[in-house]
């Protein structure tokens, strides 16, 4: 009988804590399955520069690790729970996310909180090519803090959720 190995980020993805359709999105993205110009590109003659930063040919890493504009919202959010998260490249993401944190309830919350940026970058992306309408990344990050302190708020405590996050930058400091 032939024994499937579970897919690494299993669950990071389908993390309680995240939201349904970031949730959906992160798996999408994890799975390269996102229809990023890079992979429209093989089907059609399409321009594949990032339409977010206008630098370079939008890949699944370029658009969630590389991309000035996605670099500036993953800081936000990284500042937010005062955790330094950059990524340049999909499998140092991946490795960082899985083994990176020892307390479930940070490491639920950083899960949400990866989903969320994906899943916001993704839309932001969609925004400008569909509607010619654009935001900052400081302006997504004021809608994902408000999002996720309602679906936090129904598992953490603020208090909980600081604690947790004060505790391990003083434990990384000693």
């Amino acid at each position: 009988m032939e024994q499937r190995l579970a897919f690494p980020l299993h669950k990071q993805i389908w993390n309680s804590a995240s939201i349904a359709k970031h949730r959906f999105t992160f798996w999408l993205m994890s799975h390269n399955r996102l229809r990023t110009k890079e992979i429209v590109g093989r089907f059609q003659d399409i321009d594949n520069t990032c339409i977010l930063c206008n630098c370079a040919n939008e890949t699944r890493d370029h658009l969630f690790f590389m991309c000035e504009w996605s670099k500036q919202l993953i800081e936000l959010l990284g500042n937010w729970i005062r955790l330094e998260m950059r990524f340049f490249r999909y499998t140092n993401w991946t490795r960082w996310i899985r083994y990176g944190f020892r307390d479930k309830k940070r490491h639920q919350v950083v899960a949400a909180m990866v989903a969320a940026g994906i899943y916001n970058i993704w839309m932001e992306r969609n925004r400008r090519i569909f509607t010619n309408q654009a935001k900052s990344p400081q302006q997504i990050f004021v809608l994902v803090k408000k999002e996720l302190s309602y679906r936090f708020n129904g598992y953490f405590s603020i208090d909980t959720l600081n604690n947790v996050f004060i505790a391990d930058r003083v434990q990384a400091e000693l």
